[in-house]
């Protein structure tokens, strides 16, 4: 079961909590606090935190050489290029997982993160996390060393694919993104293929994203399959085995 579990959790973090993060899903303030809690323990993410994150990242895209993008594929890069994947990988899953303090810290400089609500998910979270021990605590282990981790590997994977080979990722959000417009990856991830779309309207909801494809630059770069899989894999594998051994 670890794939499924692995790809529902990356599945709410792309597609439940992203959606959440832009248009709040209930009409009841209630009931979305209650929705977040919920997005917050099902993808191991405080919702705040994402929201922080993510919004930004609209605002600045990559933007280099120091980069403003908390989750830019570009600011630990070279020549303008972005960073090796495994090594963004590796950090995204390091920082989140297992240096949650070096997140939390963070809350202090993140503008658009609501405190109280982060405390809250922080919380329910916590709580869960202590259920899993007390039921199970092999299970907890599991959860914690295995599932999260890759979970959150595979999450920096779906960024990073979302803007690596992208024609102009510096701004100009009719180019700055990677599309895919295989219909089982738009019907099963909730049009998250249409990334370009997002990008160039992030105003408008998910369902109306395929209306925003006419207004694209024609020449951006379209790919098939997950974005999970548009990453220089071996490539930067082999970049990193030869660093090593240097």
């Amino acid at each position: 079961m670890l794939p499924v579990h692995v790809m529902l959790m990356l599945c709410c973090n792309n597609t439940s909590i992203h959606h959440h993060s832009h248009w709040e899903t209930f009409n009841n303030k209630q009931l979305n606090h209650v929705y977040e809690c919920l997005l917050s323990v099902a993808g191991a993410t405080p919702v705040q935190v994402y929201r922080n994150a993510h919004l930004i990242h609209h605002k600045f895209v990559n933007d280099p050489p120091v980069s403003k993008d908390s989750i830019s594929v570009l600011a630990n890069g070279q020549n303008g290029q972005a960073e090796n994947a495994w090594k963004f990988c590796l950090k995204w899953t390091v920082r989140t997982n297992f240096l949650y303090g070096w997140v939390t810290k963070k809350i202090k400089i993140m503008p658009l993160a609501k405190p109280t609500h982060w405390q809250r998910e922080v919380g329910i979270m916590a709580v869960f996390t202590l259920l899993l021990m007390l039921l199970n605590f092999e299970y907890a282990l599991w959860w914690f060393f295995v599932v999260c981790p890759m979970m959150q590997f595979l999450n920096a994977a779906w960024h990073y694919g979302e803007h690596w080979g992208a024609h102009d990722r510096r701004g100009d959000t009719t180019q700055d993104s990677v599309g895919i417009y295989n219909w089982w990856y738009n019907t099963f991830c909730f049009n998250s293929g249409l990334h370009q779309e997002h990008h160039h309207k992030p105003g408008v909801h998910w369902t109306k994203l395929p209306s925003i494809t006419p207004l694209l630059h024609p020449d951006r770069v379209i790919v098939k399959g997950m974005h999970i899989f548009n990453v220089p894999w071996r490539s930067d594998f082999k970049k990193l085995v030869k660093l090593s051994s240097n």
